[in-house]
């Protein structure tokens, strides 16, 4: 497995890694429901193009031995919060996706590693994640990646 830098131009090629994702989120007890697949990586698409045309997003993909993708993520880097002191750079993980069969196998480490290593070269004081907090498996994943709870966002529907 490797992890490279991909571009917009391959962001397409992500969508069954989306769905894998998806379909996790969808099995999660939240309120409200996923949206329709269909909608969501649309609407995810989008944020993906912007955010790598800006230059404020760098995207991460992990390849098996044949090529083929197993795992991505997006990163963000721009503005620090103004509230807390973290510096004047934050960096977020917008997305981590790693498909169900490669899991366990170290592609999300790998993937979190190139990552936090971006983010300190562009001098963010502090990596920001989300995470829907009835998944237990992605918080211990964070949690041994150095991820401390810090900030809780509720939901009026």
């Amino acid at each position: 497995m490797e992890v490279r830098r991909w571009g917009e131009d391959r962001i397409a090629e992500l969508e069954p890694l989306w769905r894998d994702l998806h379909g996790h989120h969808a099995e999660l007890e939240e309120v409200p429901p996923v949206r329709p697949f269909g909608d969501s990586w649309a609407h995810r698409q989008e944020q993906y193009h912007g955010w790598l045309r800006s230059g404020e997003g760098v995207l991460f993909v992990a390849e098996d031995d044949d090529g083929k993708p197993v795992g991505y993520l997006m990163l963000t880097v721009g503005g620090a919060p103004a509230t807390w002191e973290v510096g004047g750079t934050a960096a977020e993980v917008e997305t981590l996706a790693v498909l169900e069969g490669a899991r366990s196998d170290g592609v999300g480490t790998a993937l979190m590693d190139a990552a936090v290593e971006e983010a300190k070269s562009a001098g963010a004081g502090a990596v920001g994640v989300g995470v829907v907090h009835s998944n237990a498996a992605a918080i211990r994943f964070y949690e041994r990646a150095g991820f401390k709870t810090f900030y809780l966002q509720m939901l009026r529907i």
